[in-house]
């Protein structure tokens, strides 16, 4: 059983299988999140739809990711999912805007409630019940604010909600390709080593008379026809040396290696592959065929199978951190270099640089033609809809839809904006409004002001004033305004 179980074990790349676990783990956590939550994070779905209660903000297949977070953290325009208590949706969970925050104070702290609303223009034009008598939801009903979109991936989530099974046959798939990538023989790995043998067969050359080798001894290894002298051979792929490769001598113990070979050993193990003695590439010299005439035969025991294999050994040793910067850092050097004296990558260099520099050129000169001529990217108009009156709550709740404007610019996009309810002189309500999406086009949005019934005075002009952000891909944001007065009567 133990040796059986050994076997498995080093047919094993221990990195990989990190990278698999790394990955399976963070799959379990997005599951885990989707059916339920983890570390007070969640992730939520709008199922309903299309042009649901969200839209055109967001919309069906949205997903969110949302965060239960303290009280005082909720802010105004803040997107959050609660569960509903109300007799229609007992128990469902709404994912709408926050327009109103209200505190009450009494001798066991702050309690703190809120009141949403959705962005639908066309639906949703009310605050929402929480229960029957209320339009306050409570800070214990509250799952969290969203804290991330990611958008239409929900999708998944409503396929494998309204077919369990499916749920399990992607996860057992999940884990059969896992094993199948954790076990399965490296046979590229395997093919590259072959090649590469083939391919110094095809020019081995004597390193003492230059003549080529056209003959083998009994072991397989080169001897020269001219003069006779066995080929030294690499001790790690077996292959005898040629005059046109360059090679590497261990210090500490003499043994010779193809540069290239011996480098990629390295990376793996930190040993000489026939003694076992440590070296590194610091202990590594140049080698030159006058500086022996005769090279003895290293060892009998053959790593031909150890290093076509390499990929599976490569469980059996330390990760060098150190030594994988410098070689990252050395090749780096390398390219950056080959970039100015390599003439086809030079040629990839120009092209890449001038691709760049045209696309700056001729995304603005694009962006201008497609614009709309005599149209400016702005809200355009606001329209009040009916106040409603909550006598029971004090509160006064006041819809409104409000009109943007797009000239068709790639380069433009609503980012948020603020609004302000003044009457007298005096800002009586505030709903502030963003969005994880950037809003592109015309749109028709929709808002709402929160009013205390005994400030609000429907005979008096109410001015409605605006504060919007126009962001630019390429700059920065322009900050604009609104402004305009209704007479509520």
């Amino acid at each position: 059983m133990s040796s059986s179980l050994s076997k498995i074990l080093k047919r094993i790349n221990v990195r990989d299988a990190i990278y698999l676990s790394v990955f399976a783990i963070i799959i379990f956590l997005i599951v885990k999140m989707m059916f339920g939550g983890i570390f007070g994070l969640s992730l939520v779905v709008i199922e309903n739809g299309p042009k649901s209660s969200m839209w055109p903000t967001y919309d069906q297949g949205d997903m969110f990711l949302i965060n239960r977070c303290s009280p005082e953290k909720i802010e105004m325009a803040d997107v959050i999912v609660y569960e509903s208590a109300n007799s229609f949706n007992d128990g469902i969970l709404i994912i709408h805007r926050v327009i109103n925050i209200t505190i009450f104070e009494d001798g066991t702290g702050s309690h703190y409630y809120y009141r949403v609303s959705g962005d639908n223009p066309i639906t949703n034009n009310n605050v929402d019940n929480y229960n029957i008598s209320s339009t306050l939801i409570p800070y214990d009903a509250v799952l969290g604010k969203t804290v991330l979109l990611i958008p239409k991936i929900g999708y998944v989530r409503l396929w494998m909600t309204s077919f369990p099974a499916v749920r399990y046959i992607i996860l057992g798939a999940l884990l059969i390709f896992g094993l199948y990538l954790i076990f399965a023989p490296d046979k590229e790995e395997a093919k590259k080593a072959k090649d590469a043998v083939q391919k110094d067969r095809e020019k081995d050359i004597c390193l003492f008379c230059k003549n080529k080798i056209e003959k083998t001894d009994d072991q397989g290894l080169g001897v020269c026809s001219n003069c006779g002298k066995q080929s030294p051979h690499c001790e790690i792929c077996k292959n005898p040396m040629t005059s046109d490769q360059p090679l590497l001598q261990a210090e500490a113990c003499e043994h010779i290696y193809h540069e290239e070979h011996i480098l990629e050993w390295l990376k793996i193990k930190g040993t000489c592959p026939v003694c076992k003695v440590k070296i590194n590439e610091k202990t590594l010299r140049s080698w030159e065929s006058s500086e022996k005439d005769e090279i003895t035969s290293s060892t009998e025991e053959t790593i031909d199978k150890e290093f076509r294999n390499l990929g599976q050994q490569k469980t059996e040793s330390k990760f060098d951190f150190k030594l994988f910067l410098n070689d990252q850092w050395t090749k780096t050097k390398k390219n950056f270099k080959e970039l100015f004296t390599v003439k086809q990558k030079r040629i990839k260099l120009i092209i890449f640089v001038s691709v760049i520099l045209f696309l700056i050129i001729a995304i603005p000169v694009i962006d201008t033609l497609i614009r709309y001529p005599n149209l400016i990217t702005a809200i355009d108009d606001v329209r009040l809809l009916p106040y409603k009156e909550h006598e029971d709550e004090s509160m006064v709740f006041l819809p409104f839809t409000i009109y943007f404007k797009h000239d068709g610019s790639w380069n433009k996009v609503l980012k948020n904006f603020e609004v302000l309810g003044i009457q007298n002189d005096t800002v009586l309500s505030t709903m502030k409004w963003y969005s994880f999406y950037q809003v592109e086009g015309n749109q028709t949005l929709s808002g709402s002001l929160i009013f205390n019934s005994f400030e609000f005075n429907a005979n008096i002009t109410l001015t409605i004033q605006i504060y919007y952000s126009i962001h630019y891909r390429f700059g920065g944001d322009r900050s604009m305004s609104y402004l305009e007065d209704f007479n509520l009567t």
